[in-house]
Parts: C-alpha cells; sequence; structure tokens
C-alpha cells in the first residue's frame, strides 16, 4: 500500500489566522484513491524548518510527499528554497516553467484580471526551481506546481491557493497514480455483539502473532443495527488468510459475538 505524508506551509496556519483546509481535501483525495495518509505537518515560512521536515519524510521511507503553500513570487515564499536544500540541489531558472507562467499571466491580462502579462523579477522567481525537478502547469494560476524525487520519495509541490491546488491535484492525480500504482490488500470484517473498545486486547494479541499487520475499526450501523467494520492491512491474501483465521479463532472466546461477514479483497490504486 502507498503510504504518504502531507506537508502545509504557512505561518498564517500557525498563528490561526487561516483554517488549514488544503491539508484535509488533500488527505480525503488520497485516502479515496487508496493512498495512505500516515502525517500531516504544518511549518512556517522558513527555508530550513520546510527542508528538515522534507529529509525527514524522505528518511522515513514515505511514498509520496505532497508540499502546498510557498510556492508564490513574494520572498516569504520558501518552499522551492527548502526542497532545493532537501535535495541538495541548485536552483535555476527553468525554462519550461518560465513559459508556462508567461502564458498564465498572459491569459490573466487578456481577461482583463491585471493590466500587464508577461514576465517581471517577482514572476520570474516562481520559475526559479531546483535542477533536477520538472514544473507541473497551474491551469487556473500563475505559479506551477513542482514534481521532483529523492530516494524512493516522490515529492509533489502545490500552489496554497485552495481553488488552484484543486484543480491542479485532480488534473494530474491519474498521471501520478500510474507512476504509483499497486494493489491495496485487506481483510474486512463485519463484526456484532462486542463494542470498538473491548476489541483493543484481540487486536493486541493479534498483532503479537501478526507484526506485519495494521489493524481498523469503524463502528457503523445499517438496518439490521450497530456493527464494528475492521479492516485488517498487510501482507499478501495468502497471509491475511492465516490472519484471518487467527482472529475467528479469538472471537470464538468472545459469547455474543457475531462475524456478519469476512472478506479478503484486492483493489487498484
Amino acid at each position: 500500500m502507498v503510504n504518504s505524508e502531507i506537508l502545509t506551509v504557512g505561518e498564517e496556519i500557525l498563528e490561526g489566522t487561516q483554517v488549514n483546509t488544503n491539508a484535509s481535501w488533500i488527505a480525503e483525495t488520497l485516502t479515496e484513491t487508496g493512498i495512505k495518509v500516515r502525517r500531516i505537518t504544518t511549518v512556517g515560512d522558513e527555508t530550513k524548518a520546510i527542508s528538515d521536515e522534507i529529509e525527514r519524510s524522505v528518511e522515513k521511507n514515505t511514498d509520496l510527499l505532497i508540499v502546498t503553500g510557498g510556492l508564490g513570487p513574494t520572498p516569504d515564499d520558501k518552499t522551492l528554497d527548502g526542497l532545493s536544500k532537501a535535495l541538495d540541489d541548485e536552483c535555476e531558472v527553468n525554462e519550461t516553467a518560465l513559459e508556462m507562467i508567461r502564458e498564465s499571466y498572459d491569459k490573466f491580462a487578456e481577461e482583463g484580471l491585471i493590466k500587464e502579462g508577461g514576465i517581471t523579477p517577482s514572476r520570474k522567481k516562481m520559475a526559479i526551481i531546483p535542477s533536477s525537478s520538472e514544473p507541473i502547469p497551474n491551469p487556473i494560476g500563475g505559479a506551477p506546481a513542482i514534481l521532483a524525487k529523492k530516494n524512493e520519495t516522490s515529492i509533489f509541490c502545490l500552489p496554497g491557493v485552495p481553488r488552484e491546488m484543486k484543480a491542479i491535484l485532480k488534473e494530474n492525480i491519474d498521471r501520478w497514480g500510474l507512476d504509483l500504482k499497486g494493489k491495496d490488500t485487506f481483510l474486512e470484517v463485519e463484526i456484532t455483539g462486542l463494542e470498538e473498545s473491548s476489541m483493543t486486547p484481540l487486536y493486541r494479541e493479534l498483532g503479537e502473532e501478526y507484526q506485519e499487520i495494521e489493524v481498523r475499526s469503524y463502528p457503523e450501523s445499517d438496518d439490521e443495527g450497530p456493527f464494528l467494520r475492521v479492516k485488517i492491512y498487510g501482507g499478501d491474501e495468502n497471509y491475511l488468510g492465516r490472519v484471518e483465521e487467527s482472529f475467528r479463532d479469538l472471537l470464538r472466546d468472545k459469547e455474543s459475538v457475531e462475524i456478519r461477514s469476512s472478506e479478503i479483497i484486492s483493489v487498484d490504486t
């Protein structure tokens, strides 16, 4: 299963003057795509803080790190400096990014949104990116997104403006998904007769026997009444088949417990 982290950049989030809606939207979108989000972090507009967090994520073998914010034309937009430092790579003017920016601002001028199009020194700043990275078009804004890689970690830097961030992610998620494509296999069990809090000892005992697994439980309800949906991740179908047998054995010792369904599921991610 592909794992991911989200890093949001901005003093306004740390100060509490802006709600971090970007992180929740990205997390929901990644989860729906079948990518596990294991950490969400926020740092201020400081090169070292951004760099340190990217390096930490790479060291933790994160498959996908999405960074949002700090790509704009003003001096306090430091994300590309932090990315450059983390990659140990020099920043340079990327001609493809420069042309993307030129086209965007020419379009804004034609639409009457700004007085003049073209490239200014502040707009050129957004085209100065790590030499090993790749610009990704921004369909509704000025700052391109940036795609980079360090070791096995793919790093996607998105603008902080929610409309722009969402447009880029929606437009590129399929392409990125192809790069990260795999199968997500898990055991799903529906149980009645036990509260979620009562399951903790069972999960612990199961985890001691099968140390590769990750257990998630979700209290739910339908026309038949309340039940607990348990999802167990880790290993292939054969491994999860053994986990299922052990889990059933543990549940047999509990009175009033009924297994409504149990199935090993594989989905493309």
